[in-house]
């Protein structure tokens, strides 16, 4: 089950509140809902401290639009992945 509701906080910031699993059948109702915020210019905060499960699809997705969005409250385990820079360079080896 997924459920995504918003909260005007004043006329340019709304923070919506996702519930449940986002999946690949709710990636689209997400991605609908959140394009109508930034369409109008204002400033989206998404609150995923309920958030229950993410899959692949998804994680991708939030790493894409990161630059666009203020995230409250990612649970820890997904940290490492949506937020962390996880380049690396392993051409050169490192000096001791």
């Amino acid at each position: 089950m997924f459920r995504i509701s918003d909260n005007s906080l004043d006329d340019n910031i709304i923070r919506l509140k996702i519930e449940g699993q986002l999946d690949e059948e709710a990636l689209p109702h997400f991605r609908d809902y959140l394009c109508q915020y930034l369409n109008q210019k204002r400033k989206v905060q998404i609150d995923f401290s309920n958030l229950l499960h993410i899959n692949l699809k998804c994680k991708r997705y939030l790493k894409e639009i990161i630059h666009l969005i203020e995230i409250i409250d990612l649970p820890e385990y997904l940290h490492l992945e949506i937020l962390s820079d996880r380049t690396c360079d392993i051409s050169e080896p490192r000096k001791r």
